[in-house]
């Protein structure tokens, strides 16, 4: 039913969109503070990205999943029944507009997603040139066995 559809293709934007940042974020917000030695500098945009992303990533994969689903069920009940076209120039029109808006929907929650990527890139430049210094542990020898 979803093989030649947008169904498969939303998990991947889904992946693409949230899971490849979330992943990435996770280990530059614990790893750049300690590189280098400085505080993040806003958490709130931290939280905005993490926000923003899993609401454009489970956006982008419903919108564009239920396009898919309708567009496989549609194109089945078409075969089957006869009772309009189910590909090619007239299957728009049988549509009703329906999958069309679910593809705006999910460009929007892709948006969404981006608005998140922008915070997550923020965070990080302004955690680089505005963070706050901490104290770093840094270790010296004392002495070597040849004194």
């Amino acid at each position: 039913v979803t093989s030649l559809t947008a169904f498969w293709e939303s998990i991947e934007y889904a992946a693409l969109l949230g899971v490849g940042p979330l992943l990435a974020a996770a280990s530059s917000f614990s790893a750049i503070p300690r590189v280098t030695g400085r505080k993040l500098h806003d958490l709130g945009k931290a939280r905005s990205f993490i926000r923003l992303t899993l609401a454009g990533a489970i956006g982008v994969l419903v919108t564009m999943g239920g396009a898919g689903l309708l567009t496989g069920y549609g194109w089945v009940a078409g075969s089957n029944s006869a009772a309009y076209i189910d590909a090619g120039e007239g299957w728009a029109q049988s549509s009703g507009g329906a999958v069309q808006a679910l593809f705006l929907l999910a460009i929007g929650f892709a948006f969404v997603s981006l608005l998140g990527h922008f915070a997550y890139a923020s965070v990080v430049l302004s955690t680089i040139t505005r963070g706050e210094a901490t104290t770093q542990e840094i270790l010296v020898t004392v002495g070597t066995s040849d004194e």
